[in-house]
C-alpha cells in the first residue's frame, strides 16, 4: 500500500475517532421523544412525589448531621492543638565528602563551618489536634503524637499557648496523657 493511501486511512480514522468523541461527550440523546415514553416518565416522577420511600431516610440523615454538628460545636472549645519539638542527632557518613574537601581539608571544613565530628543535631517538628478532659488542663493525645518530644507546647482555641508535662503514656494502646498548668478551662464531657 502506498504512504499517500495509509496516510489518508490514518487521517480518516483519526477523525472519526474525535467525531465519535464528541458526540459521546456531548452526550446527545438520540432516543425519538414518543408519546409512551413521555407518558412512563410522567408516571414515575409522579409517583416518586407520592410515595419517596428514601424521604425518610433523607431526613433521618440530615438529622444525624445536624446532631454531629450540635456535638462539634459544644466540644469545639475543648480542641487543643500540640505542636512537639525533637531534637535528632545525625551522624554524616564518613563516606561523604564535599567535592573540594580533599584539595582544601581542615580549611574547608572551617570556611563553611562544617564540624569535624561529623555529627549534628537537628529539629524535627510535630503536630496534632486534642482534647482537654478535666478542668485542671489534663489533656488526652496519642502517644505518636508526643513519643521522643524535647518540648511540647499546647496552643488553646484562644491561641494562648502553654507548655505541656507528660503525666502518662501507652505505647501499646498509644495513648498519653498531658498536663498544663492552667485552671478552668473548657473540657469534653464523656457519656
Amino acid at each position: 500500500m502506498p504512504k499517500n493511501t495509509l496516510w489518508k486511512y490514518g487521517l480518516i480514522l483519526i477523525l472519526l475517532g474525535i467525531i465519535i468523541g464528541l458526540v459521546i461527550s456531548a452526550n446527545f440523546n438520540f432516543a425519538l421523544n414518543s408519546k409512551a415514553l413521555h407518558s412512563v416518565q410522567e408516571e414515575n416522577a409522579a409517583e416518586s412525589q407520592v410515595s419517596n420511600p428514601n424521604s425518610s431516610a433523607i431526613l433521618t440523615i440530615q438529622d444525624l448531621s445536624n446532631a454531629f454538628a450540635d456535638v462539634a460545636e459544644q466540644v469545639n472549645q475543648s480542641v487543643v492543638t500540640i505542636f512537639t519539638e525533637t531534637i535528632v542527632k545525625q551522624k554524616r557518613s564518613p563516606f561523604f565528602q564535599f567535592p573540594f574537601e580533599q584539595f582544601f581539608g581542615e580549611d574547608f571544613q572551617h570556611f563553611f563551618q562544617i564540624p569535624p565530628n561529623r555529627e549534628r543535631k537537628q529539629k524535627t517538628y510535630g503536630l496534632g489536634s486534642e482534647v482537654i478532659v478535666t478542668e485542671e488542663g489534663i489533656i488526652i493525645t496519642n502517644n505518636h503524637v508526643i513519643d521522643g518530644a524535647d518540648n511540647i507546647k499546647v496552643r488553646l482555641m484562644d491561641n494562648k499557648e502553654y507548655t505541656a508535662e507528660v503525666k502518662g503514656v501507652g505505647p501499646r494502646s498509644d495513648l498519653a496523657i498531658l498536663e498544663i498548668k492552667v485552671k478552668d478551662l473548657p473540657s469534653v464531657r464523656f457519656g
